[in-house]
């Protein structure tokens, strides 16, 4: 019996890199998938290059204006078919054996397995290998903690498509969609998390990297305050620019706020090799 795999890449002028990125979908030795190219409103070549390819397995919906990454996932998660669903950022590689090997575990493993692997970092010409947990309590720990979180990376995430039609990504987040869906996921007891011992996703940091922007480190401590109004059974701010109302008005939150985005900055300008601090 076949079981079909639909893989989701979301792009936005990604013309320089998106080629090689499908490419290495195409060419993985699991064939039984279905690649699902969500264009969030492309200016530059991307689309062109997207329909250059004759596999039929290769889909392209269009977004018509640009949405985010969060929506263009939803978006290709409503459009998947296959049994199982996973992502490829349209800047990043993968192994030929990646879906092949994360398939065949979650054939073996319970109904709500959440399944990622290790991965391969490169910046520049420098490569390092990102070795995380592999059994669900050591993964699950990172959920728990607000420093050396990282115990399971987004970007690798395979799980089967009836678990993300009931999980969303929350549009209200401009980056760190995949970290918030991923600790909701751990605090619904509903799943076990689980990654393979190998570096079967190659995560790629580029010159315009979200690692420099302002937005970026917003949003992680955005999407922290959610988890942990979430832990304390408060309301959730809709949008971060509530959440910076709410810390131009309290001032003990403000300073605590503060002081975790200038650790984070200072964690992430000594140690290249995090991904998620």
């Amino acid at each position: 019996m076949n079981h079909l795999v639909s893989v989701v890449i979301p792009f936005f002028n990604e013309e320089r890199y998106l080629r090689k990125t499908v490419e290495c979908i195409v060419d993985q030795t699991c064939r039984d998938i279905e690649i699902l190219l969500v264009d969030d409103g492309s200016t530059d070549s991307s689309a062109e290059i997207a329909r250059r390819f004759q596999d039929q397995r290769i889909r392209i919906v269009s977004n018509g204006r640009t949405l985010g990454r969060p929506a263009s996932r939803n978006i290709g998660i409503e459009e998947a078919t296959g049994e199982f669903v996973t992502f490829v950022d349209a800047d990043d590689e993968c192994d030929a054996t990646r879906i092949e090997k994360q398939l065949n575990t979650l054939l073996h493993s319970g109904e709500n397995t959440v399944c990622g692997t290790w991965i391969r970092i490169k910046d520049g010409d420098r490569e390092t290998i990102k070795r995380l947990p592999i059994e669900h309590d050591d993964i699950a720990a990172g959920f728990r903690r607000q420093h050396n979180r990282t115990t399971f990376v987004g970007a690798t995430m395979m799980c089967r498509r009836l678990l993300l039609k009931q999980f969303k990504f929350r549009e209200q987040f401009k980056y760190f969609e995949d970290w918030d869906l991923l600790a909701r996921l751990y605090e619904s007891s509903a799943v076990r998390f689980t990654n393979i011992p190998e570096p079967l996703y190659s995560y790629i940091i580029r010159a315009k990297s979200t690692r420099h922007s302002e937005d970026w480190y917003d949003y992680n401590i955005f999407a922290r305050n959610c988890q942990d109004r979430r832990n304390k059974r408060l309301r959730e701010f809709d949008s971060l620019e509530d959440f910076r109302i709410y810390l131009r008005t309290n001032v003990l939150a403000r300073l605590y706020y503060v002081g975790l985005k200038s650790m984070i900055r200072l964690k992430r300008g000594t140690n290249r090799k995090a991904i998620i601090s």
